[in-house]
């Protein structure tokens, strides 16, 4: 497993927990920012901490994603591709 170069404090350990899930079947190194309640991944996208959830950046429409799709498109740097599949709206 990849270990996040973020130390995540306490109180966002629902945000390691959904990140966790991702990283379970990612093989790329991610960069890592805190936000409001919400990680901002590659500062490409972002998850919440609450919802299976995620929108890109600059856009305002959040898609479910399952872990493992997401990170097979994280993988393969298609994430804006996969966001549009989910029924996004990439500005």
């Amino acid at each position: 497993m990849i270990r996040p170069e973020l130390k995540i404090p306490y109180m966002h350990m629902f945000l390691w927990a959904r990140y966790r899930e991702i990283l379970k079947h990612s093989t790329v190194k991610h960069t890592l920012k805190l936000g409001n309640g919400v990680l901002i991944i590659d500062d490409k996208f972002v998850i919440p901490k609450n919802k299976p959830k995620m929108r890109m950046i600059g856009s305002r429409h959040w898609v479910h994603y399952t872990p493992k799709t997401l990170a097979v498109a994280m993988n393969t740097d298609t994430v804006a591709q996969y966001y549009a599949e989910r029924g996004g709206k990439v500005l």
